[in-house]
């Protein structure tokens, strides 16, 4: 979201994407800021792994790498990578579940 000038994400914000996705995490967390509630912001990269719903080439040669062992979990913009439905959804679990 915050290298929208760097390669990929260049080609990834030419509609503005990124842009919006950052849009939208900054409202969740000017909203935490003044009401008082804790927040979680998942970014997986690109999901593989079936159900294989998207037009790209994980979805053409039906690609299962991703997080094969967790998922790393870091602040900011820094890591890169494809991501496992299955893991992502786990993280996404583990942050309703652990206030942090």
């Amino acid at each position: 979201v915050n290298r929208t000038k760097q390669m990929p994400f260049l080609i990834l914000n030419l509609f503005g994407v990124l842009d919006a996705k950052r849009a939208g995490e900054d409202a969740v967390k000017s909203a935490a800021s003044e009401a008082g509630f804790s927040y979680s912001i998942v970014r997986p990269g690109r999901l593989v792994g079936g159900p294989y719903t998207n037009l790209d080439l994980a979805n053409l040669f039906k690609i299962e790498g991703g997080a094969e062992n967790g998922v790393d979990v870091a602040f900011g913009d820094e890591l890169l990578g494809d991501c496992k439905r299955d893991a992502c959804a786990e993280a996404v679990v583990q942050c309703l579940e652990n206030e942090s």
